[in-house]
């Protein structure tokens, strides 16, 4: 969603301006954005699937039977930061570029429990910003 600008008028109290209750829910809205993309107030889970995708900012992976991996398919807009999360079993979860789409990672990155990895999209490759792994290849 693009940025919501609360209209102020063409004078103090002209009443040209938004309402109140209009602004207040453009400021909402803002906010909905900024916390569910940049924040990681959403986010998904992954327990059990063999191969999955890694479709929103905040991947939260706790893999229940075997070890799984995660697809990182490309960006779409510059700035753009992924959080990955392993959670609980002792099961690694690996991170997978497409087409080497991580920056210095030909094959995987490899999570064991308790371990994150932070990537920000720079318009044609994924770079790791931060994080623990155990492994990267």
């Amino acid at each position: 969603m693009a940025k919501q600008t609360i209209s102020t008028g063409a004078a103090a109290n002209d009443g040209t301006g938004d309402t109140l209750r209009s602004a207040g829910i453009k400021i909402n809205a803002n906010f909905d954005d900024l916390y569910g993309g940049v924040l990681f107030s959403s986010g998904e889970s992954k327990t059990s699937a063999s191969t999955a995708s890694v479709s929103v900012p905040l991947t939260t992976c706790d893999p229940s039977s075997a070890t799984f991996n995660l697809t990182l398919p490309d960006g779409s807009v510059a700035g753009t930061v992924k959080l990955i999360l392993h959670i609980g079993s002792s099961n690694n979860v690996n991170v997978v570029p497409t087409s080497s789409n991580i920056r210095g990672v030909t094959t995987q990155i490899q999570l064991q429990t308790n371990e994150s990895v932070m990537l920000v999209w720079y318009g044609t490759k994924w770079s790791i910003i931060g994080g623990h792994a155990y492994g990267i290849s």
